[in-house]
């Protein structure tokens, strides 16, 4: 039988992470091969990065943590004028330290409309960031 977390411990975990992430929290893009977790560098460039509130989230009160409005971003140099795909993204502390890793595409993590593909230059646009505590 698969494990099972209380209401309590999705909150706490939300919480954990809301508090590693701290104020001005940084959201980045990339694309390419996601590291295996957020202790590990990435391997390539940011095509975009975006700048998190002053407090990353509110405090979760269910098994979902809602961030609070994120900064419009802009292409990088590594995105190309013809653009590249972001395929997975990082949310890090403010000193750049990875909290949670997670991707990006149809179906996934994240989902970028009308594609998730970045273009040197160019503004980008996150509405909302959803984390859903699991089993």
């Amino acid at each position: 039988m698969a494990l099972t977390y209380s209401l309590a411990l999705k909150i706490d975990r939300l919480s954990a992470a809301n508090t590693r992430i701290g104020a001005n929290g940084i959201v980045t893009l990339y694309g390419g091969q996601r590291p295996a977790s957020p202790d590990v560098a990435p391997g390539s460039q940011p095509l975009v990065t975006f700048a998190a509130s002053s407090t990353f989230a509110s405090t979760p009160t269910t098994a979902v943590l809602t961030a609070n409005p994120i900064a419009q971003g802009t292409g990088t140099a590594a995105a190309t004028a013809a653009g590249t795909p972001a395929t997975w993204g990082r949310i890090a502390d403010s000193t750049g330290v990875g909290v949670i890793d997670f991707e990006v595409g149809a179906g996934k993590d994240l989902v970028m409309t009308p594609d998730a593909v970045i273009k040197t230059n160019l503004s980008v646009t996150i509405d909302q960031i959803k984390i859903t505590a699991g089993n």
